[in-house]
């Protein structure tokens, strides 16, 4: 099935993407911009649900109906000349191993973003998770060309990307630009801005992101009591638990941790004894020991805080004094996280610009991914 949609202005060509998104069990969507007409297509694929999803300055397709952990083909044209095509991976079913990156801090068009990206995509993974800050200096929207598309385009036409807001974000417009530019889910807290906060899941893990740039008291009223109904929700499924969001509640490097989310976030993340919390803010990789009210406690037992934040930007020097709850540290050079999840574990592995694996640890899953109820 084709979808034809037309896009106002010039010579028909892509400009921008394509960038895939919200892959799910049962489809996935496409996102670009684009001057003139413009068509995309499943190759070899019949009886597809393909509806058009959004019209501003991005075009975008959402394909339905797919099947589960199948690869398929999409082909994007502008003025009947083909000029993308690529293979989309749908979610696989719960209990399937899988493998995921993350980074934030990295939106500088440095040298080292460009050698990162490059690490990651030889790293294979099935989606990426951004902590933030994707456009230095100030989320502004047209430098998301060099310092977004132009770095991970050889991934994001085939691996679906999910960003939180970084404060660098946050200063254009609250972060409306980075909100624009993602197709994200629309799961997020009553009366928050849609794609602020959201949550999806892949596999027998359930991801939520958070805007921890928003003030402290809705933190506490509005974006806590729904992160504790998503994690509670996760639990009664047997899903294992990721968390990511901008600023860290636990940290050693020159801004410290962040006394507003461990006041208002982390009671949740403890309550459900969520496996990992991925941050960004300090330029660096830090990792920290199992944690619950801030006290350190088994492997099985708390939470994992991981700060990745040296996927691009420039690097920050270590505290002279590391906190007690401090596992791991790499400062000095750029580097990203690489997460392997299988049915019972997460095999956490920080590798640097170097290729050089600079940490590596295990977190135990505390429910096994194949008892998980059917959705």
């Amino acid at each position: 099935m084709v979808a034809r949609f037309l896009s106002a202005g010039g010579p028909p060509r892509i400009t921008a993407g394509p960038l895939v998104q919200m892959v799910g069990e049962s489809g996935f969507d496409v996102a670009w911009t684009a001057a003139g007409d413009t068509q995309i297509e499943l190759v070899g694929t019949s009886g597809v649900d393909v509806s058009k999803h959004a019209v501003d300055r991005r075009t975008s397709a959402r394909f339905r109906g797919l099947a589960p952990g199948r690869t398929y083909r999409y082909r994007l044209s502008a003025g009947g000349r083909m000029r993308a095509e690529h293979d989309v991976r749908t979610a696989p079913p719960a209990g399937t191993p899988f493998r995921f990156v993350a980074l934030g801090d990295s939106g500088s068009a440095s040298p080292e973003q460009l050698a990162i990206a490059a690490r990651m995509a030889d790293a294979r993974p099935d989606l990426i998770v951004h902590t933030g800050d994707l456009i230095y200096p100030k989320g502004t929207p047209t430098e998301y060309g060099r310092k977004f598309y132009q770095p991970y385009q050889a991934m994001i036409v085939s691996i679906p990307f999910y960003p939180c807001i970084g404060n660098h974000d946050y200063s254009a417009d609250e972060g409306r630009p980075m909100l624009e530019e993602f197709i994200l889910p629309e799961n997020g807290p009553a009366g928050e801005t849609p794609e602020r906060h959201y949550w999806f899941d892949y596999s027998h893990v359930r991801f939520v992101a958070i805007d921890s740039n928003i003030p402290r008291q809705r933190l506490a009223d509005v974006v806590a009591p729904w992160l504790d109904s998503v994690l509670a929700e996760a639990d009664r499924r047997g899903l294992a638990k990721v968390v990511f969001f901008h600023h860290p509640p636990y940290s050693s490097g020159p801004y410290g941790g962040t006394h507003r989310m461990r006041l208002t976030i982390v009671p949740a993340l403890d309550r459900h004894r969520a496996e990992l919390v991925l941050n960004g803010h300090n330029h660096a990789y830090e990792r920290t020991q199992p944690l619950r009210g801030g006290v350190i406690v088994a492997a099985n037992e708390g939470t994992v805080y991981v700060t990745t934040g040296a996927g691009g930007g420039e690097l920050y020097e270590p505290a002279a004094m590391p906190e007690p709850e401090l596992a791991k540290s790499h400062y000095g050079k750029h580097s990203f996280t690489v997460v392997d999840v299988d049915a019972t574990r997460m095999v956490v592995r920080q590798i640097n610009i170097e290729g050089v694996i600079v940490d590596e640890f295990d977190i135990p899953l505390r429910a096994a991914a194949t008892s998980r109820p059917a959705a």
